[in-house]
């Protein structure tokens, strides 16, 4: 696990003003799975990455790149690209189409790199 997951959470949720047992309650989790995450004992579960994110008022490929749930080379090449983090949040909400995911892997199979398109939304 990324070592500033539970630092982050921490900083995240007293910002909000809100007790761990409200975050647990906001996403529908036992207030002791927010203690472990915040105490590094646990990571986030994938599923609920995107809950926990808007629990907290930020974009899902924070909570993901934080948590370590990416390789550390992809997670600093997203890091550095704007439009990277947009498709993880996009594709991280479920809001990408199963055609789009299709048309990708043709282009990734096709080509050594990938220019994807800024109107996505």
């Amino acid at each position: 696990m990324a070592e500033d997951f539970p630092q982050m959470l921490r900083a995240l949720r007293a910002a909000k003003g809100i007790s761990q047992r409200q975050l647990a309650e906001a996403i529908s989790v036992h207030p002791s799975y927010i203690s472990k995450l915040e105490k590094g004992q646990e990571k986030p579960a994938r599923e609920l990455v995107e809950t926990l994110a808007r629990a907290l008022g930020v974009e899902p490929v924070q909570v993901v790149l934080a948590a370590g749930h990416l390789p550390r080379e992809f997670a600093a090449a997203i890091a550095e690209h704007k439009e990277l983090q947009r498709l993880l949040d996009l594709a991280s909400g479920g809001r990408l189409s199963g055609r789009f995911y299709a048309k990708l892997a043709v282009l990734l199979d096709q080509e050594d790199t990938v220019t994807v398109p800024v109107w996505l939304e």
